[in-house]
């Protein structure tokens, strides 16, 4: 019984679009004025942390919510996966403060932010308030938790500027001449297979995703980790530091034999 409409930034989703929308309901490029004031929700996944111009864009979804409408919003939380710091096509990234403070300054109220429900995003509940408030009247965001959250902004970007070097110092002092094998081949493992100076001693990547297994980054098979070979010396652990213990420790096949690991 919903009256459900779609609509992206390109044409490129209209043959999947037609299996469940009627073409009246879809559109591409630019929102339809006709539905101004239509919906009383909107769902947005993953794309604010894409916008030019975020301000622009919860503009425009406030436009197209009736008063009182709710929008449904995930954007991706780089404080439990790093990785989200220098992925190039995301131009923005958000701590609970900066969320709160642009929702409010684009007609949002009644934020619920939660960091739980998803393992690496923020799920954002806003509903549409009655008018726009000047900036002037935004309430003064907690000066320690903006602090706390510049804090961890800068800790990433310090991360991220050691960890090629860190990449290159256990190539050079640890993995060089032997046979090696990346633990990932998603975000995290073509990263430290581009720090590589010499990749022709990794012989495969190992990731349980079966699509992954479909791919072959740098020409190197993808495996599923129990099919590790027993002469493989050495594995990189191209996955999200803050798991990355965790699941290679859930591999049985890795434990076969002992291997140098490297930990980002």
């Amino acid at each position: 019984d919903l009256d459900g409409a779609v609509f992206d930034v390109s044409d490129a989703y209209r043959a999947a679009w037609d299996a469940f929308v009627p073409p009246h309901n879809q559109a591409a490029h630019d929102p339809p004025a006709a539905w101004n004031g239509r919906f009383d929700a909107v769902l947005s996944f993953f794309a604010l942390e894409h916008a030019d111009d975020p301000h622009a864009f919860l503009t425009t979804i406030r436009r197209l919510l009736r008063p009182g409408g709710d929008l449904f919003l995930t954007v991706p939380n780089v404080r439990r996966n790093a990785g989200d710091f220098i992925v190039v096509d995301h131009v923005n990234h958000f701590m609970p403060s900066s969320l709160r403070r642009i929702l409010t300054a684009t007609g949002f109220t009644d934020i619920e932010l939660d960091e739980d429900a998803h393992e690496s995003a923020y799920a954002v509940r806003a509903r549409r308030g009655v008018q726009v408030r000047a900036p002037i009247e935004l309430a003064a965001s907690d000066g320690t938790a903006v602090a706390r959250y510049a804090e961890e902004a800068r800790g990433l970007a310090a991360f991220w500027s050691a960890a090629g070097d860190a990449v290159a110092a256990f190539e050079r002092n640890v993995a060089r001449g032997r046979k090696s094998a990346i633990y990932g081949s998603g975000f995290y493992g073509v990263f430290i297979a581009g720090r590589l100076a010499d990749r022709s001693n990794v012989a495969c990547f190992l990731d349980r995703n079966l699509h992954q297994q479909a791919q072959r980054p740098f020409d190197r098979p993808v495996l599923p980790p129990d099919d590790i070979e027993d002469d493989v010396e050495v594995v990189y652990a191209g996955l999200n530091p803050a798991r990355a213990h965790d699941i290679l420790a859930g591999v049985p096949a890795l434990r076969r034999r002992p291997r140098d690991t490297f930990f980002l």
